[in-house]
């Protein structure tokens, strides 16, 4: 277990240095076309993707055999409710954990009202809705062969935006190079899970609630927690490091209320899909599942509406 909590630290302490999150790096190019931290995301799923697709062809069954179920109505209103509320808590999962860490108050208790909402979404009241949702589910047959390659030239295609031109790439460089170490810790995820029953990818939603319920579910269900516990300490550790804590409450009761809607649809959405956004966009993507690239668009969807909302204007205006 001390290896899943070193990840986590080192993940906590990689994604405060450069304040790392799904929903900023979203966000940035909506409102302002920039691409300096959607540069660093897309590097992290490059790399993860890569790195998945080299265990894969070393023999490692990261891909399982090609067959999986594709649950489509929930991998899109669960993701569209996550990206919605993510954009009115002013980050995703990711980045409210390493907030926390820093001293956050507002970050502390949106984590809180997240994960009881996907408890609540899982084994709460709301678990019959959320299984009936995922029903609605077809069967997906790829290539197993295939997906490796597949893997790899996805991963070649997204560097090559990454790095051209060289003006973009000169100006998110420390992004990019922040990314591609966040993206590294999946693979090596891959290969500790082989030999522990640890969650089949790095991800926060659910182990987030099992760790506020303190619930005895396994080492499997411990290791996502300990690996989220081990984000905020990382985030501690280099805020000590850089002094950067920041004790940070809400404005008014206008943001408390935001943020508590937000990370009640973060808690719904996340649940119902049972990944969070660097689930999505980065562990799942890279190995190649049908729901994650779905929900990483259906997330983009959510996150750029409320944007549009937020700034006064109709949900589908230009």
């Amino acid at each position: 277990m001390l290896a899943v909590l070193a990840l986590g630290l080192a993940f906590g302490a990689i994604a405060a240095h450069r304040h790392f999150c799904t929903m900023g790096a979203l966000s940035d190019y909506f409102l302002f076309q920039s691409t300096r931290r959607l540069r660093g995301l897309v590097a992290a799923t490059a790399t993860a993707m890569a790195g998945t697709s080299f265990l894969a062809l070393a023999g490692l069954p990261v891909f399982g055999d090609g067959t999986v179920t594709l649950p489509w109505l929930a991998a899109v209103l669960g993701p569209l409710a996550f990206g919605a509320g993510m954009t009115l808590s002013g980050g995703c999962i990711t980045r409210n954990l390493v907030r926390a860490g820093q001293g956050s108050l507002k970050a502390g208790l949106t984590l809180v009202v997240t994960s009881l909402a996907t408890l609540v979404t899982t084994a709460g009241i709301l678990a019959g809705p959320a299984a009936w949702l995922r029903s609605w589910s077809s069967t997906v047959a790829l290539p197993p062969d295939l997906l490796a390659p597949a893997g790899l030239l996805i991963a070649a295609a997204a560097a090559a935006w990454i790095l051209v031109p060289a003006k973009q790439r000169i100006r998110a460089r420390t992004d990019i190079v922040t990314g591609a170490a966040l993206g590294a810790l999946v693979p090596l995820w891959h290969v500790l899970v082989q030999t522990r029953p640890w969650p089949v990818m790095p991800s926060f939603v659910l182990p987030n609630a099992d760790l506020l319920a303190a619930l005895a579910a396994g080492e499997s269900g411990w290791a996502g927690a300990l690996f989220a516990a081990g984000t905020i300490g990382g985030a501690a550790l280099m805020g000590l490091v850089r002094r950067s804590h920041r004790f940070e409450g809400f404005v008014d009761g206008a943001d408390l209320k935001r943020h508590v809607l937000g990370a009640l649809l973060m808690g719904a959405g996340g649940g119902l899909i049972g990944i969070c956004s660097f689930g999505m966009a980065v562990s799942g993507f890279a190995a190649l599942l049908p729901v994650a690239i779905v929900g990483t668009l259906a997330m983009a969807a959510g996150c750029r509406q409320t944007l549009r909302v937020l700034e006064g204007r109709g949900l589908f205006s230009r």
